[in-house]
């Protein structure tokens, strides 16, 4: 039992792992977004400067300022389509539970009993009269446990109490809620694939979690529990959190519990590392761009009074002093006195 101790502390550090990756993911995603709409210190001086060597400032800034707006965009779609996203999943779980015919557990009953002894109010566990998910957990803000009555009739007492057990984890630990939190964020954040992949795996960590805090000192009898409840599983689907049973995780998890060391793969693929490092490269390089002014107080007919296409300037070697304007800008254009390249 040793062992399963540490693969429980292991899931769980793997999880927080996970949620630090996310954080940062999100932070690194949108901060570049927003960081230059705020007074903060030293751009005004960033506006006096109008070359970084050879490479003009402004021209990159006009270059670059569509793809930074288009970044507000593409978050502005990112924050609808998550929005109706959660709504559409909502809808979902409410018809879904229509369907299933919940009824509060008896006072005394079997279930009852056991949900006491697991820890869990009788009043926070419905039975489902109709076939479908065997067991879950929904609610964002009070989440409850749900178990079909089939599913019920078949577990021993001591399988229940280790189905219990597992959706008493995912309650105290809010799944509903930090799962569906999980999609919102992954789906504002389309453009970053990693984002959403780690979101997955968090999922599955959950999973894992929940099965080493059901079976306790009784693996064999969680893994017996997990197979008699995918003969139950039927079509409802959950959008905010996976089931107790799900097809492509069932075999891995009842390994697990039998004492294996079976490969879980992540869903972060080299793929979507090098997808989500293009995504913020771009992000990052035109919002710290964008936040150079286009203006300075000092400055006087130079490079911001650009003629033409901005790429065309992108490198300029001419040296601007004394008032003699840039030859790309658009006194030179005009015709005024200039050096050359």
């Amino acid at each position: 039992m040793r062992s399963s101790a540490r693969d429980h502390n292991h899931r769980a550090s793997h999880e927080r792992a996970l949620l630090v990756g996310i954080a940062l993911l999100i932070l690194l995603g949108t901060l570049p977004v927003f960081a230059h709409h705020l007074p903060l210190p030293g751009l005004t001086q960033l506006g006096e400067m109008e070359r970084l060597g050879a490479v003009c400032l402004v021209a990159l800034h006009l270059a670059l300022a569509p793809v930074h707006g288009g970044v507000h965009v593409l978050l502005l779609i990112g924050v609808a389509y998550a929005l109706f996203d959660r709504i559409r999943a909502t809808v979902r779980l409410k018809r879904g539970l229509a369907a299933l015919e919940l009824s509060p557990s008896a006072p005394g009953s079997r279930l009852a009993r056991i949900a006491l002894e697991v820890g869990v109010p009788p009043s926070r566990v419905l039975l489902a009269t109709q076939p479908g998910n065997p067991a879950f957990t929904f609610g964002a803000f009070k989440p409850t446990i749900c178990i079909s009555e089939s599913l019920v009739a078949r577990l021993s007492d001591a399988e229940l109490r280790c189905v219990v057990a597992h959706e008493a984890c995912h309650l105290a630990r809010r799944d509903p809620l930090r799962l569906s939190v999980l999609r919102f964020l992954g789906l504002t954040l389309f453009w970053i694939p990693a984002l959403r992949r780690l979101a997955a795996d968090v999922a599955v960590d959950a999973e894992l979690v929940a099965d080493a805090a059901g079976a306790g000192e009784q693996p064999l009898v969680m893994a017996s529990a997990l197979v008699s409840a995918a003969r139950e599983r039927r079509s409802f689907h959950l959008a905010y959190i996976a089931p107790l049973v799900s097809d492509d995780l069932l075999a891995v998890r009842v390994r697990m519990l039998a004492g294996e060391r079976p490969i879980l793969r992540s869903r972060i693929t080299r793929r979507a590392i090098a997808g989500a490092l293009a995504a913020l490269a771009l992000v990052w390089v035109s919002g710290a761009i964008v936040a150079h002014p286009l203006h300075a107080e000092s400055a006087e007919r130079t490079c911001l009074e650009h003629s033409g296409w901005p790429g065309s300037h992108l490198f300029c070697t001419h040296y601007v002093a004394g008032g003699v304007p840039c030859p790309h800008s658009v006194a030179s254009a005009a015709g005024v006195t200039h050096s050359r390249h």
